[in-house]
């Protein structure tokens, strides 16, 4: 239910889910963490991945959502 314009409600709930986000997608977001400066391999994220991308005999590691495996990985195998 909802109230009207400046009507207060009250709800009650088991949990809460909230999905706001955390990055403007043409920018991606790229995680800092340990050793990343000391990576010899190339870092492609997803939103930017080449179309010609050569993953040929090279070790490829996805790291993301679900959504993003689901997407990658198939076209990677």
């Amino acid at each position: 239910m909802r109230g009207g314009p400046g009507e207060r409600v009250a709800l009650a709930a088991n949990w809460i889910f909230c999905a706001s986000g955390y990055y403007l997608y043409d920018e991606g977001y790229a995680p800092q963490f340990e050793g990343l400066d000391d990576f010899p391999g190339e870092i492609v994220p997803p939103q930017h991945w080449p179309a010609d991308l050569d993953t040929t005999g090279k070790r490829v590691v996805v790291i993301g959502s679900g959504a993003t495996a689901v997407t990658l990985v198939p076209a990677l195998a």
